[in-house]
């Protein structure tokens, strides 16, 4: 691996610096748990491989503003809605070097940190292989920094459209999403490119004032809590970034007798509600049948993405339709800034202790493009 000196964002009690770090031929220090973020370590059997990914574009995550403040549970994937360039790769062949992708944080690796401009990956060689995700050549880098949420998004997806089978309901019947977060907003432009009648709900106002402001939805299909009085649907789907008693409650109040909830949020261990562990729900994909004192209805879990979920995405933005391009376009809408790695570390303590809406976006390297690869500057 090439000896390098690069920059990166790091964080510690709660803060985030730019630091600088160096690539030795062969890496020491610690090895994290699979799955963490922090030193890369050294490659630790004949199995293992390792990659440095250069990052054209990192997109901010409220996961990742839930890990500068300790308050994410489990995973610890900073900086992991990745789209760059593989420029080494040991042993060879592997993972091509050139080759544009973006990265799948479920797959279980090590890493340093994603805000950065060179990310050092390690793990076993399949493990490593299905974390990096091919992008075609000509898809823009700030606008495919969406592939991640957006695979997350269609798995989701996809769990309804199974439970909507499985219960023999209507594949076309009304959504109601609740969260009007980055989550949310996609759920509800893809179901409504898919001519699913949709509503997206969220407890304050600001949210959905910005989503109908940048013309990523209209305003018909907003509403705020407390102007879901006499809304009935026959599945919701809770896509705040945490569960609580109080979102759940909403999403029981909404759906029809029998109708399905479907669980996105993150969850606690031990979190219960209807006397259904949440979490274990979440995590393990599982339906459950739950119970208020006014109905019955169906709980459903959904968690990560698969590669197929990645390919869907990724095909959802292909331009090459007019209704793919008109999603590609309202996803260019959410984002609120593109910045140089160097003002990384300001944004993201302003936006770990105030409010997150929209979709920044962090570019390391100069000069920086965002226009295809080949393509004349």
């Amino acid at each position: 691996m090439l000896t390098s000196t690069y920059q990166r964002l790091e964080h510690h009690n709660g803060t985030v610096r730019l630091t600088s770090a160096t690539i030795e031929p062969r890496p020491t220090g610690p090895t994290g748990p699979t799955g963490s973020v922090g030193s890369a370590g050294p490659a630790g059997s004949a199995g293992e491989c390792s990659v440095l990914l250069a990052p054209a574009a990192i997109g901010v995550c409220r996961s990742d503003l839930r890990e500068i403040n300790g308050t994410r549970h489990l995973r610890r994937d900073f900086g992991h809605e990745i789209v760059g360039t593989v420029v080494a790769c040991r042993p060879e062949g592997l993972v091509p070097v050139g080759q544009r992708v973006v990265l799948d944080p479920h797959p279980r690796v090590r890493r340093t940190s994603g805000f950065a401009e060179l990310v050092e990956i390690q793990g076993e060689r399949a493990e490593v292989a299905a974390a990096l995700v091919p992008l075609p050549d000509d898809s823009p880098a700030v606008r495919s920094v969406f592939v991640e949420p957006l695979a997350c998004v269609c798995h989701c997806l996809s769990r309804l459209d199974e439970a909507t089978r499985a219960a023999g309901a209507d594949p076309a019947g009304p959504v109601a999403v609740i969260g009007a977060g980055t989550a949310g907003a996609l759920m509800a432009a893809v179901l409504s490119a898919r001519s699913v009648p949709v509503t997206l709900v969220n407890r304050g106002r600001p949210r959905l004032d910005f989503l109908q402001e940048r013309g990523v939805l209209p305003r018909t299909v907003l509403r705020t809590a407390d102007e879901t009085a006499g809304l009935t649907v026959p599945r919701a789907i809770v896509a705040t970034a945490a569960a609580d008693t109080a979102t759940l409650g909403l999403a029981a109040r909404v759906v029809a007798p029998d109708g399905l909830v479907l669980l996105y949020a993150g969850t606690q261990p031990g979190q219960a509600f209807a006397d259904v562990d949440l979490d274990t729900l979440r995590r393990e994909q599982l339906t459950a049948r739950a119970a208020t004192d006014s109905k019955t209805f169906q709980l459903v879990g959904s968690h990560g993405a698969t590669r197929e979920d990645f390919t869907a995405a990724m095909d959802l933005l292909d331009p090459r339709t007019p209704q793919r391009r008109e999603l590609g376009r309202r996803l260019d809408r959410m984002v609120t800034s593109v910045l140089p790695l160097a003002q990384g570390a300001d944004l993201l303590n302003r936006l770990a202790r105030g409010p997150f809406i929209g979709k920044p976006v962090l570019v390391p390297g100069r000069p920086y493009s965002d226009a295809p690869q080949g393509a004349a500057s």
